[in-house]
């Protein structure tokens, strides 16, 4: 697959907040799909930032250190870190362009179902919860001797199990972030974490595939109570430790999330953005970004 620069020639140019934003309300009345959306719902599946992004990691595809995978103008003096699971490189086409263009070097760092947060994570994919502990103990160390100018923090937080029968609580997942957030700022250092993505009742593309003329059929409401989210974790968290959290959700939904938001699938399965959409969306990311650096 094409690296991010030759994607960039073929989409739609980013947009602005208010352009997002009336496209997201634009979403809310649509029933049919284009000829040009429904041409694209075989391909959703495999745009996602892994497919798109020349540098990967040097294991199965992940960044578990903080040379693996590094971004934006390398030789830069400045570093960004964007930090987390598979929702932390989810957003890599939304970081990257800004980091370019005002000159940070921008490493990622990720492992798929580990969470920023400092939780025991009992996924059955991962095992022993200390996997991910491990990485994420490794990480921050390294993280603190970049001394990056802002950490930025992202990561699943739908049904996150605290053991087989057991999901984490709000109160639980402000602890875990706290303690993450705590160990990652400085003087020097700032930290945001990234909202993330409502998660859908099931495969976008698959849904999409038999519901061309009933998107509504698709759509899921924001929050999902189907797969509730630890949003107010997360948002307690970043109040406690005085740092920025960025809203996304105003960029996917309004009382509801569609499932094509202009000429765009949004997410290449249920929970994962797709890599032109988060692309899009890198205009009001690097603003969000701007204002937390300032």
């Amino acid at each position: 697959m094409g690296g991010a620069a030759a994607f960039a020639t073929t989409t739609p140019a980013p947009a602005p907040r208010a352009e997002v934003r009336q496209l997201v309300a634009n979403s809310a009345h649509l029933s049919r799909l284009s000829a040009i959306v429904q041409a694209e719902i075989i391909h959703a599946g495999g745009d996602f930032s892994w497919a798109k992004f020349p540098t990967r990691g040097v294991v199965d595809g992940f960044c578990e250190s903080v040379t693996a995978c590094v971004y934006g103008d390398r030789h830069a003096s400045r570093t960004i870190v964007l930090f987390g699971d598979s929702h932390a490189l989810m957003w890599l086409p939304a970081v990257a362009p800004f980091a370019s263009a005002h000159h940070y070097r921008l490493v990622l760092a990720w492992l798929g179902l580990c969470s920023p947060a400092k939780l025991d994570l009992h996924y059955v994919k991962v095992g022993d919860p200390k996997n991910c502990n491990i990485f994420r103990a490794n990480i921050v160390r390294e993280i603190t001797s970049l001394k990056p100018a802002l950490v930025l923090l992202s990561g699943r937080n739908t049904l996150i199990p605290k053991s087989r029968t057991v999901f984490f609580t709000n109160a639980e997942w402000a602890v875990g972030y706290e303690q993450t957030i705590h160990a990652l700022k400085t003087k020097n250092t700032k930290v945001a974490v990234i909202e993330d993505s409502v998660t859908f009742d099931s495969s976008v593309p698959a849904c999409l595939s038999v519901h061309v003329t009933s998107v509504h059929r698709c759509a899921v409401k924001d929050p999902n109570w189907f797969a509730p989210a630890l949003t107010a974790g997360e948002i307690s968290a970043t109040k406690f430790e005085h740092v920025a959290y960025i809203k996304t959700h105003p960029w996917l939904c309004t009382k509801w999330c569609s499932p094509v938001i202009g000429s765009f699938i949004v997410y290449s399965d249920a929970d994962h953005l797709t890599f032109s959409y988060t692309h899009f969306l890198s205009r009001v990311m690097g603003a969000d970004i701007a204002a937390v650096l300032k």
